[in-house]
């Protein structure tokens, strides 16, 4: 992300030295103009980060923030796409700051994916498990809980946002993640299959509409983006 620029016509830096008996304070008076860069990562002001050129951003908790995109970001639009031939109207996309989760999915792609690049998939998931998994990540051993596993016991995702929102909450305003994913080597899984057969680290259904992980930090949710159904009327 791009520094920003901050210009003052004067600054004055206040100073308090408290003693038993009085506080005396200190200033000292800048004059203007004066240029400041400051990374909007680090600026916070009441719990959010106030400066960002790519949206409005909100501190959760002391690993997360949501940056809520502009929909003149470029990000925004590149995703906009990806729904532009379905029944699903994109309201907000909010990107992912995890730095936590960030470092760990780079550390596992490059000591076993070397140059793999990640697959852009999406995850279904309700809304009330949003923050706990970018927080915490997916959990694998949670695989099938909501809706089954027939292709594993792992994570599911998809590469159509559209099969993605059968797993979603039933109403009009859901929410889906787009997540990078690390997969190299695929092989068929099945309701039994606890870990991917030997040689390979994703399962899959005869389709390839389903992909299945099965290990720690093999995903990072990239994006939590909230959409409308649209229903066509008869």
């Amino acid at each position: 992300m791009d520094s920003v620029i901050l210009e003052f016509n004067k600054l004055t830096v206040s100073k308090k030295k408290r003693s038993k008996t009085q506080v005396k304070v200190t200033q000292l008076h800048i004059p203007g103009p004066i240029r400041v860069s400051i990374d909007p990562n680090i600026l916070k002001i009441n719990n959010k980060f106030t400066l960002s050129n790519e949206g409005d951003c909100y501190e959760v908790n002391n690993v997360l923030t949501y940056i809520n995109l502009h929909k003149d970001n470029a990000q925004f639009k590149d995703i906009k796409k990806l729904f532009a031939k379905s029944n699903m109207f994109v309201k907000s996309v909010k990107k992912v700051h995890n730095p936590y989760l960030q470092k760990a999915f780079e550390l596992k792609r490059n000591m076993q994916y070397g140059n793999k690049q990640p697959r852009r998939l999406f995850h279904g998931t309700k809304e009330k498990y949003v923050d706990n998994i970018c927080t915490y990540n997916f959990d694998w051993r949670l695989g099938g809980t909501e809706k089954g596993h027939r292709h594993g016991k792992g994570v599911n995702f998809s590469q159509s946002a559209h099969f993605a929102t059968f797993f979603c909450d039933k109403k009009r305003r859901r929410v889906i993640i787009l997540a990078d994913v690390l997969i190299d080597e695929v092989r068929p899984g099945n309701i039994n299959t606890l870990v991917p057969p030997r040689g390979s680290d994703t399962t899959s259904g005869k389709n390839g509409m389903i992909f299945v992980k099965f290990y720690d930090n093999e995903f990072y949710p990239k994006y939590v983006i909230h959409f409308d159904m649209i229903y066509l009327k008869k």
